[in-house]
């Protein structure tokens, strides 16, 4: 029997149907993996444990008080990084609470995020340099990584033999992060004088620009934006063929 079987473990999600990479990859998938009972948290109710992700109304889990639950942040982006005069620090706590996202209005995002990381017993971060920012606010800090293993239907492409000019390069992230190609851009120019540089996105083809929910975007777009190499192709992200199209590059390159 597992030290969890007996406790009430409540889980507030990214997304409603745990469709989020966020969801997936993390808690959900663990906590499915080991048989791991649990519900979508109300704070209404009382748990043992709750587990928050930073997509929930950390308004609400900040001020939880029902029973001596112990409460588990997820903050996986370094947030508290972010100047609180930038637009993010200013406005989206705002937008939340317009949308109905949050329930409180909190005019300074980053203060949320604070008063959450001081109500957490436990924060889940992703680098040692959001550890340390975290330490300030809460005493348990600790590092998990995304699991991958959710490809459990893989599969390994050989990759054809190709012209010694030439280069492919893999790449799978949201196209939020499409942006980052500008910190190695003059890396890719310079490799692209001896290679013929052939660049694979696997990503989401539309998105919404604003908090998930507005402004539908096209992806295509942020590549012509940020990204100077010629050949550039874009793959509908789909689990059943990200491995067999990141396999068959030389290469691969992560957000950062």
């Amino acid at each position: 029997m597992s030290v969890v079987d007996n406790l009430s473990i409540g889980y507030a999600p990214y997304s409603s149907d745990f469709s989020s990479p966020g969801d997936r990859r993390r808690f959900v998938y663990y906590a499915n993996s080991k048989a791991i009972d649990f519900e979508i948290a109300k704070p209404e109710n009382e748990y043992d444990i709750v587990y928050v992700t930073h997509g929930a109304d950390i308004t609400v889990w900040s001020k939880y008080d029902k029973s001596k639950a112990v409460i588990v942040y997820e903050l996986i982006d370094s947030y508290l990084a972010t100047p609180v005069l930038s637009f993010y620090g200013l406005f989206r706590g705002v937008a939340k609470y317009l949308s109905g996202k949050y329930k409180y209005c909190q005019l300074n995002q980053k203060k949320s995020i604070e008063s959450m990381c001081r109500r957490a017993d436990i924060v889940i971060c992703s680098t040692e340099e959001q550890k340390n920012q975290i330490r300030r606010y809460c005493d348990d800090v600790r590092i998990i990584l995304d699991v991958k293993s959710e490809y459990h239907n893989y599969r390994m492409t050989l990759q054809p033999k190709l012209k010694n000019n030439e280069l492919n390069i893999a790449w799978e992230g949201v196209p939020h992060n499409i942006k980052s190609f500008t910190v190695i851009r003059d890396a890719l120019s310079i490799l692209s004088k001896q290679y013929q540089i052939n660049l694979h996105l696997i990503t989401a083809l539309k998105y919404k620009k604003y908090m998930n929910k507005y402004v539908t975007k096209h992806t295509i777009n942020e590549v012509k934006k940020y990204i100077d190499i010629n050949n550039v192709y874009l793959y509908q992200w789909n689990e059943l063929t990200v491995s067999h199209i990141a396999s068959a590059c030389d290469f691969a390159i992560i957000p950062i």
